[in-house]
């Protein structure tokens, strides 16, 4: 009777076991994110923004293909002149490799490359500029299950931020930057 009782357990238990071994086919993540933007004049800047991307699990459940578009905005005053509105957004795609050995923490690595836009405006100045150059950026973070399997928050994401642009005289300018985000991951689909 006793083993009769532990198979029927085993066998009810199964299921579970398989579902907790599942993982999202496809992420949706959305949220707040800064970066810090190394500009020409030697004078950091804070950005504050925005940040959704979507992760596509294409091999087993650890790798997938990621987009991210993100967009911040900030201002700046340089020496004397009226303030200057900035905006740079960054079109990204690369590998994600996310390690799935534990359901409630989910911490994830990806290498991302696209392009950046940028626009400075100033209207006292008669100032308006925008260009469209490379961007990499390679980094990771970490999800955490929220209330359900199809929800996790993440708690943070960090990223190494490069972006390459031309200047007026015709040099490359490259700009070190460094972006953290946080928000909600919907989680959809399963892959076994």
């Amino acid at each position: 009777m006793r083993k009769l009782f532990l198979m029927a357990a085993l066998t009810l238990a199964l299921p579970i076991v398989a579902l907790a071994q599942e993982s999202p086919r496809t992420e949706i993540f959305a949220g707040y994110s800064y970066l810090r933007l190394d500009d020409d004049f030697n004078d950091d800047r804070d950005f504050n923004g925005w940040t959704v991307s979507v992760n596509q699990t294409i091999f087993k459940k650890y790798f997938g293909i990621k987009a991210d578009i993100s967009g911040y905005q900030g201002n700046t005053m340089v020496g004397l002149t009226p303030r200057t509105d900035l905006n740079k957004f960054l079109f990204l795609i690369g590998p994600q490799l996310t390690l799935r050995k534990s359901e409630r923490f989910q911490p994830f690595a990806h290498a991302l490359v696209g392009a950046a836009r940028i626009t400075v405006d100033n209207d006292t100045l008669g100032v308006n500029f925008e260009d469209t150059g490379f961007a990499f950026a390679v980094g990771g973070g970490l999800d955490v299950k929220a209330l359900s399997s199809k929800l996790s928050v993440r708690l943070f994401q960090a990223d190494y931020v490069l972006t390459r642009f031309d200047n007026a005289v015709g040099d490359t300018v490259n700009s070190n930057n460094f972006r953290a985000s946080a928000g909600i991951v919907l989680r959809l689909g399963s892959v076994e």
